[in-house]
């Protein structure tokens, strides 16, 4: 089972990972990233642990899968790879092609 386990850029513009959760502030909804994990099922931890205000939009969440420097991999990242595809399609050089692609 893969880890649960969301990034998104704070309103200060940092990026932070942790557990993802909607708090609802004077019938305001705020998007929010709990930096500290929970201990427990309680929902009042919530409340009492270390949590970051976050711009909606960039709400991305861990695939499970790590790169090759063991960096967890995002939705909408943007990875590189090279093209591993039949000879003859090189580049002028010999070498193989790189690839940049957002992950879905």
């Amino acid at each position: 089972m893969r880890e649960i386990l969301f990034k998104a850029k704070s309103m200060s513009g940092e990026w932070v990972e942790g557990f993802y959760f909607l708090m609802a502030w004077d019938g305001v909804d705020i998007s929010c990233i709990g930096i500290e994990p929970l201990s427990a099922n309680d929902y009042s931890e919530i409340y009492n642990s270390c949590y970051k205000e976050v711009v909606p939009e960039t709400i991305c969440q861990y695939t499970g899968i790590n790169d090759i420097n063991d960096n967890k991999i995002f939705e909408h990242d943007i990875v590189e790879f090279e093209d591993c595809g039949e000879d003859g399609f090189e580049d002028k050089d010999g070498s193989d092609f790189v690839n940049r692609a957002e992950v879905a």
